[in-house]
C-alpha cells in the first residue's frame, strides 16, 4: 500500500486503515506501524518546517515563562508608578491566577475547537494584555492587563504543549520538549534580571513591549509555517465520533465544572498568597478551596466522560506519577531560581547583571542535560531511568546549593549550580511526555492542561512559602529599601547582616531541598517499559501490556 510508487495520500490512507485496525484489536499496536507512523510525520514536516515549529514552541514557552517571572523584579518601580504600594502583591501573581484558573477551560476548549484558532486567540489575548500593560496609567489597569495575559498565557502554554505531542515525530519527541523546555528554564533564570536591567535602562513599559514581537514570531512559527495543524474531531487518530455542531462543542464544554474548578484553584491561590501569614482568612482560603476541590470531584466523577477532567483519568498510576513529578520538581526549580539571584545580590553583593552571569552555569548544564537526556530518551524509547537519575543528581545539587555561605568561592557556587542544573534538565521536561504517553490521543488535551496547572501550582505556591521564610528569617532587615545590604549597611557590621541574609536564603532553600526528594519516588513509579507509538488508538491505556511495553 505505502511502497516506493505510493502518494502521501496512499500512506495517509494507509496508516488510516491500520489505526482502525488498531483500535478494534485487543493487541497493542506494533513497532511497524509506530515507524511508519513517523514517516508519515516526517514526511508533513520536513527539518526546516520542523526546526521552525520547535524554534516556534520554545518561543512561545519562553515569553510566557518571561512575563511570568519578570514582575517580581519591577515591583518597586511599579509601586513608584502607581502610588500604590498596597496592590503589589496583585502585580505578580494576576497572572498565575488567570493563567491557572483557566487551565480546566482550556482542557475543554482544544479538544473541541480548531487547535489554530484557539492558539491564535490565545496570543492575540496575550498581546493584548501586554500592551494594555505598557499602557497601564493605574494600578487597578495594570491589574487587570495581567490577568488577561495571563489568560493567553495560559491558552499559548497549554496549546504548545498539545502542539507537540500531535505534530512532533513520536522518536524526536524527548528531544524536541528538552529542547523547547531549555528555553522555558532559561526565561524563569533570567528573567527577574533581564526585566530588572530593562527597567534600570529603558523603562519599565518596554519589559511588556518586547512581548509583542516574540509572540508574533512564536505563533508565526507554530502556525503559520505549519498548516496541517487540523481540528481535533477531523483525524481519525483523536476520535471516531461524527463533527460536532457549534452549538453542540459549547454544550460539551462543561462550563460547570470549570467554574468549580477555577474557585478551587483561586481560593487556594489567594490562600498561600496572603501576606499576613496563617491568619483566619488564609486558613478559611484553603479549606474553603478544599472543600470545594472535593465537591468538584463528586460532580465531576458524575458526569464521568463529559467532565472537564475525566476522573479515569486519575486511576492511571502512568498519568499520576509523571504528573506528580513535575509538581514536585518544577516547585523546587521555581524556588531554587528565585533564590540564588537574591543571594548572588545580597550576600555576594553581586549587581544584577553580574548576577545574571553567575547564574549562566546552571542554565548551561540544564540545556546540555536536556539535549543529551532527549537523545538517550528518543534513542531508548524509555523515561523512567532519565527522570530517576534526573531527580537523584538534583537532590545533590540542591543539597550542596543549602549549604552555599557567604565564604564560598567560585568552584562551590558553580559546580553545585551545574549539578543542579544538570539533575532538572535530565528529569523535568520528560514528566510532560510522561504525561502524554500516558493517554489516549482525546485525552491528551485534558492530561496536558491538568499538567500545566500542576507546574503553575507548584511554582506559585512554593515560592510564596519560600518568601515567607526568607522575610521572617530576615527580621527587621526584611524592611530594607536597599536590595544589597553590600552599599547600605556600615563595614564593621557587614559580615553580621551578610551572615543573616545568608542564613535566610539557606533556611528558604530546604523548600527545594524537600520538593525535590519528593520527585524521587514519583519518578520510581513511572512507566519503566518501553513505550511504543499509539496515538492512534482509542482505548484507554492504563498500564502495560502482556509484552511489557507500555502504549502512549
Amino acid at each position: 500500500m505505502t511502497g516506493p510508487g505510493a502518494t502521501q495520500k496512499d500512506a495517509v490512507v494507509a496508516t488510516q486503515e491500520t489505526e482502525v485496525n488498531v483500535s478494534q484489536s485487543p493487541e497493542p499496536p506494533t513497532e511497524a506501524v509506530s515507524e511508519q507512523a513517523d514517516a508519515i510525520t516526517e514526511e508533513k514536516l520536513p527539518v526546516i518546517r520542523l526546526s521552525s515549529l520547535v524554534l516556534g514552541m520554545a518561543l512561545a514557552l519562553f515569553i510566557c515563562a518571561f512575563d511570568s517571572s519578570v514582575v517580581p523584579t519591577l515591583l518597586p518601580t511599579l509601586s513608584h508608578e502607581f502610588k500604590s504600594t498596597g496592590d503589589t502583591g496583585w502585580y505578580g501573581s494576576a497572572y498565575l491566577f488567570a493563567m491557572g484558573a483557566s487551565q480546566p477551560a482550556l482542557g475543554k476548549i482544544y479538544g473541541e475547537f480548531s487547535v489554530q484558532t484557539t492558539y491564535i486567540v490565545s496570543g492575540i489575548i496575550f498581546a493584548v494584555g501586554s500592551v494594555l500593560c505598557a499602557l497601564s496609567k493605574s494600578s487597578g489597569m495594570f491589574i487587570a492587563s495581567r490577568a488577561l495575559a495571563g489568560l493567553g498565557g495560559g491558552g499559548m502554554t497549554t496549546g504548545t504543549t498539545i502542539i507537540s505531542y500531535h505534530v512532533l515525530p513520536e522518536r524526536l519527541f524527548p528531544l524536541c520538549n528538552g529542547l523547547v523546555g531549555a528555553f522555558e528554564a532559561s526565561a524563569t533564570i533570567f528573567g527577574p534580571i533581564i526585566g530588572g536591567t530593562m527597567a534600570e535602562g529603558i523603562g519599565w513599559e518596554w519589559v511588556f513591549w518586547i512581548n509583542l514581537p516574540i509572540a508574533a514570531i512564536a505563533i508565526a512559527l507554530v502556525v503559520v509555517l505549519y498548516p496541517g495543524l487540523k481540528r481535533f474531531d477531523h483525524a481519525p487518530m483523536i476520535t471516531d465520533t461524527p463533527a460536532a455542531t457549534l452549538r453542540e462543542k459549547f454544550q460539551r464544554l462543561e462550563l460547570t465544572g470549570g467554574v468549580l474548578l477555577a474557585g478551587s484553584i483561586l481560593m487556594l491561590l489567594f490562600g498561600v498568597n496572603d501576606a499576613g501569614g496563617p491568619t483566619g482568612r488564609t486558613v478559611g482560603l484553603i479549606v474553603g478551596a478544599v472543600v470545594l476541590l472535593l465537591i468538584t470531584g463528586c460532580h465531576q466523577h458524575y458526569l464521568k466522560d463529559k467532565a472537564t477532567y475525566p476522573t479515569r483519568l486519575f486511576l492511571n498510576r502512568y498519568f499520576i506519577t509523571p504528573l506528580l513529578y513535575g509538581f514536585f520538581m518544577k516547585g523546587s526549580e521555581a524556588v531554587t531560581y528565585y533564590l540564588l539571584p537574591v543571594w548572588f545580590q545580597t550576600v555576594k553583593c553581586s549587581s544584577a547583571g553580574k548576577a545574571a552571569v553567575q547564574l549562566l552555569p546552571s542554565l548551561i548544564a540544564l540545556i546540555v542535560a536536556s539535549i543529551i537526556t532527549g537523545i538517550g530518551a528518543s534513542a531508548t524509547r524509555r523515561i523512567a531511568p532519565f527522570m530517576v537519575t534526573g531527580a537523584v543528581i538534583a537532590s545533590a545539587g540542591s543539597i550542596l546549593l543549602h549549604y552555599l555561605d557567604s565564604h564560598a568561592g567560585y568552584a562551590k557556587w558553580i559546580g553545585y549550580q551545574v549539578a543542579y542544573g544538570f539533575g532538572c534538565g535530565t528529569g523535568l521536561q520528560l514528566a510532560l511526555v510522561g504525561v502524554q504517553t500516558a493517554l489516549n490521543a482525546k485525552d491528551v488535551p485534558f492530561g496536558t492542561s491538568v499538567a500545566v496547572l500542576s507546574r503553575i501550582l507548584g511554582s506559585s505556591i512554593f515560592i510564596f512559602v519560600c518568601q515567607k521564610i526568607y522575610i521572617d528569617r530576615l527580621g527587621g532587615l526584611a524592611d530594607a529599601d536597599e536590595l544589597s545590604p553590600c552599599e547600605a549597611v556600615d563595614p564593621s557590621q557587614l559580615q553580621s547582616v551578610l551572615h543573616t541574609y545568608n542564613a535566610a536564603t539557606s533556611k528558604a532553600m530546604i523548600v527545594a531541598v524537600v520538593l525535590i526528594f519528593c520527585a524521587i519516588p514519583s519518578a520510581v513509579g513511572v512507566n519503566w517499559a518501553r513505550l511504543e507509538s499509539s496515538k492512534s488508538q482509542g482505548d484507554e491505556k492504563t498500564g502495560p501490556n502482556s509484552d511489557g511495553t507500555v502504549s502512549p
